[in-house]
């Protein structure tokens, strides 16, 4: 979040060599996964500027959480917005339906956050149907809750 490519690369390196602290007796190894750090590395990655790098880490971390589907809802929502800072906006609408699908079941805030940050970042191509689409959608998620 501090923009610090080279500490942000430090920091990760010290928390994957964490994982081989972890053992089945700690209470809390179900958090410590290779998917929960992927998460983190991809958000990093987003955070740092970086989508093109978060991108291949965030698409393996959506499929890996399928059945963790709060956890799914951030990483899709930080998909879209990799996506879209990519300009490759065909996989990022369908990311974002993904998200908001996600979203509907869970009404996780953290995956809620991304998805509305998702749509502000799609102001630009407001008027294009696709668009309209994704903000009625958005709308209608908020008016839900």
């Amino acid at each position: 979040m501090a923009g610090a490519h080279a500490d942000c690369e430090k920091a990760l390196r010290k928390a994957e060599a964490q994982f081989d602290r972890v053992d089945t007796d700690d209470v809390a190894a179900q958090y410590y996964t290779v998917n929960e750090f992927n998460r983190l590395s991809g958000s990093c990655y987003l955070f740092l500027g970086l989508p093109e790098l978060a991108e291949p880490i965030l698409r393996t971390t959506t499929r890996a959480l399928a059945g963790k589907k709060k956890s799914q809802a951030i990483v899709l929502g930080n998909l879209t917005l990799a996506l879209i800072r990519q300009g490759k906006l065909d996989e990022a609408v369908h990311a974002m339906h993904r998200t908001i699908d996600a979203v509907e079941l869970t009404r996780g805030g953290g995956g809620l956050n991304l998805a509305f940050s998702a749509g502000r970042e799609l102001k630009q191509w407001r008027q294009e149907p696709w668009a309209q689409e994704i903000n009625d959608r958005l709308f209608a998620l908020m008016a839900a809750i």
